[in-house]
C-alpha cells in the first residue's frame, strides 16, 4: 500500500534559480533591506507596513495595512517599493532604526533572515528576531578586474579607428 505525503513536509518549492519561495529577508551592508517576491505578493494590496520592536526578545515584525489605524497617518507607515526588473522589494528608510538597535549591518555584510508570516485582521504580519552586534560576513568571490576597453582615436570607436588606418595604409 502506497504511502501519503503531506505537501506541508516536502521542502520549500523554488521560483526562478532556484530561490527559495519562503518568505524572507535581507539586510545589505549599507543597511539597505529587501523582501522576496513572497513577500511583495502578500503586500500588493496594502497601504504601507507598520513596525513594532520588541526590545526583549529583539523581534521586528511589520503588519501590512490595509487601512490606516486610528491615530497613525500614512507618513507614519513605512513604503515597500517593488522593482521592475528583478522580484525584490525593498523597506525604505530601515538603516537608521538597524542603528538605533545595534544592528552592526556594515560589519556583518550581507544577511539574510527568514520570516514568519501569521494572518490578521486581513492582512498579514512578518517577523524576525534581530541579532544584536555583528554577524559574521559571508565570504566575498574576488571579482576579476575588467578588460581595459579599446582607445578611441579622433571620437571614433576603435574599430572604426582602425578600418581608417587600415584604409590610410593602402592608399
Amino acid at each position: 500500500m502506497a504511502e501519503f505525503i503531506s505537501r506541508k513536509s516536502l521542502p520549500a518549492p523554488t521560483r526562478g534559480r532556484g530561490s527559495s519561495s519562503d518568505p524572507s529577508l535581507s539586510i545589505s551592508e549599507m543597511g539597505g533591506v529587501r523582501v522576496n517576491k513572497m513577500v511583495l505578493d502578500k503586500c500588493k494590496d496594502a497601504l504601507g507596513l507598520h513596525l513594532a520592536w520588541d526590545k526583549e526578545t529583539r523581534k521586528v515584525t511589520f503588519t501590512a495595512v490595509n487601512l490606516l489605524p486610528k491615530g497613525v497617518s500614512q507618513e507614519d507607515l513605512f513604503e515597500i517599493n517593488s522593482a521592475s526588473k528583478n522580484s525584490q522589494g525593498a523597506i525604505g528608510g530601515m538603516a537608521g532604526f538597524l542603528r538605533m538597535q545595534a544592528y552592526d549591518f556594515k560589519t556583518s555584510g550581507n544577511q539574510n533572515f527568514p520570516l514568519t508570516v501569521a494572518e490578521v485582521n486581513a492582512g498579514y504580519q512578518f517577523s524576525f528576531i534581530l541579532p544584536s552586534g555583528a554577524l559574521t560576513p559571508k565570504p566575498k568571490a574576488p571579482r576579476a578586474p575588467r578588460a581595459p576597453k579599446a582607445a578611441k582615436a579622433n571620437g571614433a570607436p576603435a574599430a572604426i579607428a582602425n578600418v581608417e588606418q587600415s584604409v590610410a595604409d593602402l592608399v
